[in-house]
């Protein structure tokens, strides 16, 4: 059985379904009625690091083992295309002289799952590192737009709010 560590998560409510993502587990839960549920085993490829509860007596330490933690981040739906995106937050290894108040705010690097309506998993993109802002983003009919606005990313423009677009192949 799996623990869940943070109650946080991503709740959709698409035409008759609720579907539940936590942060901190692989299952994706769907109900029809909010009563009976439906559990899907939906993992990423790139985790490398196990769960973690990120508290600690301390904020740098807290935020260290929660920037070196995995974690999924969003999952939302693309009513064009009929998919749902989930964002995926593999974990990295802090360094000495790293920002971990910055890296807990900008990740430096994330992936984007491809998922069909009866939840299996068609696809996964690593994005390159420190080039898109996983928390900004949108969808419409032309595609899944990912901001370029990471504070690292050579292409960063202060005045400006950048996005890319990403169609499926």
């Amino acid at each position: 059985k799996e623990k869940i560590l943070n109650s946080e998560g991503a709740v959709i409510v698409n035409e008759n379904k609720t579907i539940l993502s936590y942060p901190m587990g692989h299952y994706v839960f769907v109900s029809e009625n909010n009563t009976d549920w439906k559990i899907y085993d939906v993992k990423s490829k790139y985790l490398k690091n196990a769960f973690s509860d990120a508290y600690a007596n301390d904020a740098y330490t807290s935020a260290k083992k929660y920037v070196e933690s995995s974690c999924y981040l969003a999952l939302v739906y693309d009513k064009y295309r009929k998919v749902y995106y989930r964002f995926v937050y593999p974990g990295i290894d802090v360094a000495k002289g790293d920002d971990v108040m910055k890296l807990c705010e900008f990740c430096r690097i994330f992936s984007v799952m491809i998922i069909d309506e009866d939840f299996n998993v068609l696809g996964e993109t690593l994005m390159p590192e420190n080039t898109y802002n996983s928390n900004m983003f949108f969808i419409n009919e032309a595609g899944l737009w990912i901001s370029t606005n990471h504070p690292d990313n050579p292409d960063f423009e202060e005045d400006a709010i950048n996005f890319q677009l990403f169609n499926l192949k």
